[in-house]
């Protein structure tokens, strides 16, 4: 059986399928399975990443909010910023006025469909910050935040990075999921220092 006829037979038929067992019992209960939009076939990633780049843009260039800027579109990734002014002062809590531009990227990519989003908290060399959480609880916020306005719990993750020259901000990284690379669009970006 295809992972496709799984899923099309129901979730229960794709847990059953990927944990490998005829049926269910408690002796061999069925994997967790996340089920993730079709992924795009590896001859149109450059095409889905070029129209996924255009409508992050244009939603960032409506908004008024000149925090939330568009950084690059690489190979396999598009990355944003959220500079430290997005946030109420030195804290994690997110500055009232980023909500809305947060609300226009996370329905854009949850209607994008197969990708998911890495969000990136930046922190100074620990000697010189004196809170040297405060990446890693921007970062959650923004994922939660993104969660609360509509994108998948199960494709967004977290985490703090130390930067050097960073300014306390958010990277913002949505990869693609690729037909037979499935994994790389779970897998840590890497991003310039």
């Amino acid at each position: 059986m295809s992972f496709k006829r799984a899923i099309t037979g129901g979730i229960l038929s794709a847990a059953l399928f990927v944990g490998g067992c005829a049926s269910v019992s408690h002796e061999n209960p069925p994997a967790v399975v996340i089920v993730v939009p079709a992924a795009i076939p590896a001859e149109r990633e450059s095409e889905f990443l070029d129209a996924l780049d255009r409508q992050l843009r244009h939603s960032l260039d409506a908004s008024a909010v000149p925090v939330l800027k568009p950084l690059a579109r690489a190979d396999e990734s598009i990355s944003m910023r959220l500079d430290g002014a997005g946030f109420a002062g030195l804290s994690g809590e997110l500055d009232v006025a980023t909500l809305a531009p947060l609300g226009e990227i996370a329905k854009a990519l949850a209607d994008a469909g197969a990708c998911v989003i890495h969000v990136l908290g930046e922190r100074v060399d620990a000697q010189e910050d004196a809170d040297a959480d405060l990446g890693e609880r921007r970062a959650e916020s923004v994922a939660a935040m993104l969660v609360r306005l509509g994108f998948p719990a199960a494709r967004v993750r977290a985490e703090s990075r130390v930067r050097s020259g960073a300014a306390g901000g958010v990277v913002i990284v949505v990869r693609p999921v690729i037909e037979h690379r499935e994994q790389e669009a779970w897998m840590p970006p890497r991003i310039d220092s």
